[in-house]
């Protein structure tokens, strides 16, 4: 793990939601398994969190547009 990793941001689901990235918990899930949404890590029983470089990363990579559906 390089030195920027380790101290990246990390952002809890709240954090998310602010952001308003995401609203709701089966959204999330639904994009972590469909979409390629970073699964985070979990750093305690309850207390998941994203790295604020991988949610960027993830972000960037999304299309701007919806492509034509074919008829």
């Amino acid at each position: 793990m390089d030195s920027d990793q380790a101290l990246d941001f990390w952002l809890s689901f709240e954090d998310l939601k602010r952001a308003g990235i995401v609203g709701n918990w089966p959204t999330l899930r639904e994009w972590q398994r469909d979409q390629g949404f970073p699964a985070g890590k979990l750093l305690g029983p309850n207390s998941r969190r994203w790295r604020k470089s991988e949610i960027e990363e993830w972000l960037a990579s999304r299309p701007e547009h919806r492509e034509a559906e074919i008829a």
